[in-house]
């Protein structure tokens, strides 16, 4: 998930004060009765010297605009391709089978899709900063239920749009945002099966590697 600073410079300038300034010099001339004093093409005069005043805090200067602090970072999602393969499989998922998701229309989320063993589910895990209120608002989801996975406190609920019942959300949330299970039959026979009882299932198996 900013603000920016507008700079205004400001330009200071003074005048330097000149100073200037020559004293009378008075030439004497001496003769001496034996000896005769001869001042070829000389000028003898007083210089006028040009005092500039040195730098200082009133010469003009030009204002620098300050470094804009960074912008503040959210903390990366966790990424659900990072789980093991042994914890893969301990769930009852086909390692070989993973494949990494891109969710152009949602470009802050994080999925991995594996199918299991059997190659009758298959289990996208989605992490995304949505909130609950997210899911509930704009009416995609319906249907949804409060239940566990291995202990963490989660709500289960499907597409609005899933009118045969053929995949179920299982979503807990973190502090970072939610990590869905989303589990979705592949039978050809669809019948005799529950897609929100393969997400709790497989959600419990994998609650303990979540952050």
């Amino acid at each position: 998930m900013s603000a920016r600073t507008s700079v205004i410079g400001v330009l200071v300038s003074c005048s330097a004060l000149l100073l200037a300034g020559c004293d009378d010099a008075t030439v004497v001339d001496r003769p001496s009765p034996s000896v005769t004093v001869t001042t070829a093409n000389a000028t003898v005069g007083a210089a006028t010297p040009s005092l500039t005043a040195p730098a200082g805090p009133d010469v003009e200067t030009a204002s620098k605009a300050p470094t804009p602090l960074p912008e503040s970072t959210p903390p990366a999602l966790w990424n659900p391709c990072g789980l093991s393969d042994a914890a893969i499989s301990a769930a009852g998922l086909n390692t070989a089978s993973k494949t990494k998701l891109d969710n152009p229309g949602v470009p802050d989320s994080r999925s991995c899709r594996w199918q299991n063993n059997a190659r009758t589910v298959e289990l996208t895990i989605v992490s995304s900063p949505d909130t609950l209120a997210d899911l509930q608002a704009g009416g995609k989801y319906v249907q949804f239920t409060p239940v566990t996975l291995g202990g963490r406190q989660a709500v289960a609920y499907r597409a609005a749009q899933d009118t045969h019942h053929l995949g179920c959300y299982v979503t807990t949330f973190t502090g970072d945002g939610s990590v869905a299970f989303v589990a979705k039959t592949l039978r050809v026979q669809q019948d005799g099966f529950d897609s929100c009882a393969d997400a709790r299932t497989f959600g419990a198996a994998l609650a303990g590697q979540l952050p």
